[in-house]
């Protein structure tokens, strides 16, 4: 499961290569059209569908669901924070998600903050831009939504990395970083469900804005 689930996102990475600028551009934003509206069918009939149905839970079940969520991005925030040299945050991170995953129960209850453990979110572009990665051209990537060349190479070696260091721990271990994963990509697709009929070009501009915001140098990305 786990070999497979890589050459998936390897056929995704180099995908996302092709925006390196050794395609021609016309090319690329066929693939992005592409991509974008494999995107708003998943939105439309997975993720709008699921997220129906989670607002329609009793409130109590709603808040354990998005801590269990915001525990499984723990580690991304950790991730990022470190990619920043913001080592104390990083170290933070990783306590919030230890104390969470054992006393609160998988992170089902968020004990960290009760205890005093808070740390701001950071998401892995931002931590990409932080550690001056340029950010390549702009990629929508199917199954994940709006990224960039850069983002999504880095995130492939941190993921091959992860599952490979994992393996030699646990295979079970292994396999379940591969489902966080792939439950963070699918999370991805909240975004795109909730932009309505945003066109591909206005949200390119958006994330491309995003990330100049994040630190990442946008106009090399262009080039």
């Amino acid at each position: 499961m786990a070999a497979a689930s890589r050459r998936i996102l390897g056929v995704l990475f180099l995908l996302a290569a092709f925006g390196s600028g050794t395609a021609r551009a016309d090319g690329l934003d066929a693939f992005n059209a592409a991509s974008l509206a494999i995107n708003r069918t998943l939105a439309s009939h997975v993720v709008v569908p699921a997220l129906d149905t989670y607002r329609k839970l009793p409130p109590f079940m709603q808040a354990m669901g998005s801590n269990a969520y915001a525990n499984l991005t723990e580690p991304v925030t950790a991730l990022s924070w470190a990619m920043a040299g913001e080592g104390a945050k990083a170290g933070a991170s990783m306590v919030r998600f230890g104390i969470n995953s054992t006393a609160g129960l998988l992170g089902v209850m968020d004990v960290a903050s009760a205890a005093g453990f808070t740390v701001p979110k950071k998401y892995f572009s931002e931590g990409v831009c932080a550690a001056g990665i340029p950010p390549g051209r702009y990629v929508e990537v199917p199954g994940a939504g709006a990224s960039s060349a850069g983002v999504v190479g880095s995130a492939l070696a941190v993921m091959v990395g992860s599952t490979w260091a994992l393996s030699y721990v646990s295979v079970e271990v292994a396999v379940a970083s591969v489902v966080l994963d792939l439950v963070a990509t699918a999370a991805a697709l909240e975004g795109l469900a909730a932009s309505g009929d945003v066109g591909p070009v206005r949200r390119q501009a958006d994330y491309m804005a995003w990330l100049e915001l994040s630190g990442c140098d946008v106009d090399a990305a262009a080039g």
